[in-house]
């Protein structure tokens, strides 16, 4: 069996590497670094729990050759999707959270150059006049543009962020409505979340004309970068269950990834992937206004577990079954490298080694050899379930499928 997995290990590798310790110490490096998450798309949204840019595409280059199919279950923020699309790769990205969805897909749109100019004529020309005193065509009416975005300052931004929604060029609306969705989702994030001073309609204003110029520049590079490794393909992302993989295409036709590069919702970890916090704590769920993503789904949903449940049964049977989804749509020898952090590390760090072997992977650990532990690198943590010291780190496992 370990001879197999060498070989199926080795043959996925173009990088000169003698073996897998050497990947291992790689993926050491990349994990352990701190650097701010930035380049390519990656700033557009602060997505909570993102991780490292850098992990990702070492696993990706380590693990993966050019024109083969990265794939990642629960992909958050778009990281892997971002990285595999840069490496040559192609990729699948699924969430159950349709503003992960959305996520992915603004950090990956390709804009024509007609669009591009067009929006560059928007974001130099229209954003800097808007008004909190100009009319509104359609005026926000859901639940979701109001519920705790009352206060003065509030009301101000979310007039501004409706005006500017509404101001977006129509010359092609599917990629063009992303794209301003996109900045105004990326701005008004910037003005509200855990933010203790609100800022003005001028710095609303000017962030928004820059970000959303910046916004086009990277997507361009992106893109370039891209071409550099073959014929770029746009990634397919869906709002899906990891449990429906099979029926997504192109699995549904037999074809099986190559490579799984995640970091699934963590045992004991309450972290609000669907809501922003404001005045002191309090939840909007702005961004699903925004985006115009569907919501309606509590923390428990996108975590596996209930914010103040004192038991890890739920959320491990339910993972289970999905990371056996995940498997049957992997080849086997194919690696899966996922970051996941632990509220109580010792015992749900066995349970979850268990879950894996009984989903169908082996765990490749050099004997004597130590897993790759790292601090949390900057996420968002907005509540712990049971004590914040043990979340703060998490670690790296390398899995292959069985």
């Amino acid at each position: 069996m370990r001879l197999r997995l060498l070989s199926n290990l080795d043959r996925a590798m173009f990088l000169p590497l003698t073996d897998l310790q050497s990947c291992l110490a790689e993926l050491k490096n990349a994990a352990r670094d701190d650097s701010p998450v930035e380049g390519l798309t990656h700033a557009f949204y602060r997505y909570p729990a993102r991780f490292s840019p850098k992990l990702a595409s070492r696993a990706i280059e380590l693990f993966s050759a050019p024109g083969e199919l990265v794939l990642d279950p629960f992909s958050g923020g778009g990281t892997t999707i971002v990285e595999a699309l840069a490496r040559g790769r192609r990729a699948i990205g699924t969430d159950i959270n349709e503003l992960a969805t959305f996520v992915g897909t603004l950090k990956t749109l390709r804009l024509t150059s007609s669009d591009a100019e067009a929006l560059r004529r928007w974001a130099a020309s229209d954003l800097p006049r808007l008004r909190y005193a100009d009319n509104l065509t359609h005026p926000p009416t859901s639940e979701a543009s109001k519920r705790n975005l009352t206060a003065p300052g509030f009301r101000v931004i979310r007039k501004l962020a409706a005006l500017a929604l509404e101001s977006a060029p129509t010359l092609h609306p599917g990629p063009i409505q992303t794209f301003a969705q996109g900045a105004v989702l990326a701005v008004t994030q910037w003005a509200l979340d855990g933010r203790r001073v609100i800022p003005s309609a001028d710095e609303y204003r000017d962030r928004l004309r820059t970000t959303a110029l910046g916004m086009i520049r990277h997507l361009a590079n992106l893109w370039d970068i891209a071409a550099q490794s073959g014929q770029p393909a746009s990634p397919l992302l869906r709002t899906a269950d990891a449990l429906n993989l099979g029926s997504l295409e192109p699995f549904r036709r037999g074809e099986k990834a190559d490579l799984v590069v995640t970091s699934p919702p963590y045992p004991g970890v309450h972290v609000l992937y669907h809501r922003w916090q404001v005045q002191g704590g309090r939840e909007t769920p702005a961004p699903y206004w925004i985006s115009a993503s569907r919501d309606g789904k509590g923390a428990a949903y996108y975590t596996m577990g209930a914010r103040n449940s004192h038991s890890d049964d739920g959320y491990f049977s339910r993972l289970q079954v999905r990371m056996r989804a995940v498997r049957d749509v992997m080849k086997p020898g194919a690696a899966m490298i996922q970051v996941v952090g632990f509220s109580e590390p010792k015992r749900q760090l066995r349970r979850y080694l268990r879950l894996m072997m009984a989903s169908g992977f082996i765990e490749y650990r050099p004997r004597g050899k130590h897993r790759i532990w790292r601090g949390v690198p900057g996420r968002k943590w907005h509540a712990v379930q049971r004590s914040a010291s043990p979340a703060s780190r998490e670690v790296v496992l390398v899995h292959v499928a069985d």
